[in-house]
């Protein structure tokens, strides 16, 4: 039943994100950029984790250059074997099609412990106002943030937040959930 639930609700938020025009994702990932870079989780992150917005997702180059010019160091996960690994990118340039064409850093950038991060900036397909996510299915997020005390923030549109998702035992709350038109704090 959970599961059958996860699904339908996976399926029925993905293809609602997809249908958006590519102006519609630009304005409205502009506003939850801004929103997240008005956060104390933003203001205190020396070390931020960001993702590159891949099918629709909130868009991050915004949060990106800004946190470069605050002189923070940032890092993109990077998918190798059946976990993600956080690479130092100090150019968007370093990015390029790695795990399901999602762009990431290379091997090559330097690594960091996922314990030494500040903050981590996290995509999905649907969160509920405790701090639940769905994500794509493989857990990869899941199984990387159970090792952190880092501030889990995720960005999402407003459409994206339901009432209730069921969590299964490896499933991990967001710290915060920021849209175009609120910020969740759990």
């Amino acid at each position: 039943m959970v599961v059958a639930f996860k699904e339908d609700l996976r399926r029925e938020l993905f293809e609602k994100r997809l249908s958006m025009s590519p102006e519609e994702v630009k304005s409205l990932s502009l506003q939850v950029e801004e929103r997240f870079l008005s956060t104390e989780e933003f203001a205190k992150a020396q070390r931020l984790a960001l993702y590159c917005g891949f099918k629709n997702e909130v868009l991050t180059e915004h949060i990106f250059f800004v946190a470069k010019k605050q002189g923070k160091t940032l890092y993109y996960p990077r998918v190798e074997g059946s976990e993600l690994v956080f690479h130092r990118v100090d150019s968007l340039e370093e990015l390029s099609p790695g795990s399901q064409d999602i762009p990431e850093p290379s091997e090559q950038n330097h690594s960091i412990p996922v314990e030494e991060l500040h903050c981590i900036v996290i995509p999905g397909i649907a969160f509920d106002v405790h701090g639940a996510r769905l994500g794509y299915g493989k857990g990869y997020y899941d199984r990387i943030l159970k090792n952190t005390g880092a501030k889990k923030v995720a960005l999402a549109f407003d459409f994206q937040v339901v009432e209730f998702i069921p969590l299964e035992s490896w499933d991990v709350r967001m710290d915060c959930i920021v849209t175009e038109k609120r910020i969740i704090r759990i």
